[in-house]
């Protein structure tokens, strides 16, 4: 999967860290791959996400200067969270990463994505932009 944009969320091993390290990947045609590990274990989930979904991160990306994030500090163990496009990478604390230009409109759509994509028989509707195979 040759992968256009990438969140990450979270640490596989934190022992505070309830939902493990969440990745959410996205292709240049719009494929998506989620993949969560806690403590070893792996789950996964796939599926399709509108143009229009792609867009509006792009969109929020140029809007923030990606790779570029404003100065702040991360404590020791903060919900540190990572976006990769292409070999560039931006990281930050979710907390402040949420208040930021650009990128609180991405970090606030993959987290709702997160949400519900961690819950595989969550009888709510996937969402907005999102088809969810299985």
């Amino acid at each position: 999967m040759s992968t256009r944009f990438t969140y990450q969320a979270g640490s596989e091993f934190a022992p505070n860290d309830p939902f493990g390290q969440e990745t959410l990947s996205f292709t240049a045609a719009g494929d998506f791959r989620y993949t969560r590990r806690k403590q070893g274990q792996v789950w996964q989930r796939q599926g399709q996400a509108d143009s229009a979904v792609l867009a509006s991160i792009e969109a929020g990306l140029s809007e923030a200067g990606f790779p570029v994030v404003p100065p702040h500090s991360i404590p020791p163990g903060a919900s540190l969270i990572t976006l990769i496009r292409a070999d560039k990478r931006a990281s930050m604390d979710y907390y402040k990463g949420r208040k930021f230009n650009g990128y609180g409109a991405v970090v606030t759509r993959c987290d709702a994505w997160l949400r519900w994509l961690r819950k595989p028989s969550n009888p709510a509707a996937p969402p907005e932009g999102l088809q969810v195979e299985g």
